[in-house]
């Protein structure tokens, strides 16, 4: 979601680099990260870096029309917002679930 005010402060190059390996060390990492995943969930991650990437493929290729001259960077900032609700959403889930399947009441004596 930061990506508009480095492309404006000229740090585009920097940031996609460090996308690319991100993504990278992700991907070579990902089997060790969570064994039990879920097709929905694959699907998840995958689809992250891949939104991201035809984002940022249309900004480069696709000119803005005049009238709407940030449509890139509101669409940009509505994918970044949504994935941050849905991961939020996500995340709370599994602690629920998590902590739902633990022995976490305290053994009486």
């Amino acid at each position: 979601s930061m990506y508009p005010l480095l492309v404006r402060d000229g740090l585009a190059i920097p940031y996609l680099t460090l996308h690319v390996i991100t993504w990278s060390i992700w991907w070579i990492l990902r089997p060790f990260s969570v064994p039990e995943l879920r097709s929905w969930q694959v699907l998840a991650l995958f689809a992250s870096p891949a939104a991201s990437f035809l984002l940022h493929l249309i900004e480069l290729k696709v000119p803005a029309p005049p009238r709407y001259p940030d449509i890139h960077v509101l669409l940009l900032m509505m994918v970044s917002a949504g994935w941050c609700v849905l991961s939020f959403l996500a995340s709370n889930l599994l602690q629920t679930r998590m902590a739902e399947r633990s022995d976490t009441k305290p053994k009486r004596e």
